[in-house]
């Protein structure tokens, strides 16, 4: 998969970013490898699925490490309370 990411980048040299979207985890665990040598953001389907889970749920503070899309949760803003929580005071 390396092998293959690196080579399309090559031949597509105007992109902005690459996705595979193979729920791999070894597509996943490429992710910084990938990103370090094309320069481009890698994002794996596994990746997206992790991203979508944490944000939602407003986790914050990913360990680096796992690709620009994850590090990316860790400078979004303070998670908004809805008015039902506000009101029980609960976060």
């Amino acid at each position: 998969m390396y092998d293959f990411m690196t080579r399309a980048v090559r031949l597509a040299p105007k992109v902005d970013a690459v996705f595979a979207p193979c729920p791999q985890r070894h597509a996943f665990e490429l992710t910084p490898f990938l990103e370090r040598d094309t320069r481009l953001p890698f994002v794996s389907g596994d990746g997206c699925d992790f991203w979508y889970a944490f944000k939602t749920l407003g986790i914050r503070g990913v360990k680096p490490g796992y690709g620009m899309l994850l590090d990316g949760l860790n400078t979004i803003g303070e998670p908004k309370l809805r008015k039902s929580q506000i009101a029980k005071g609960s976060s």
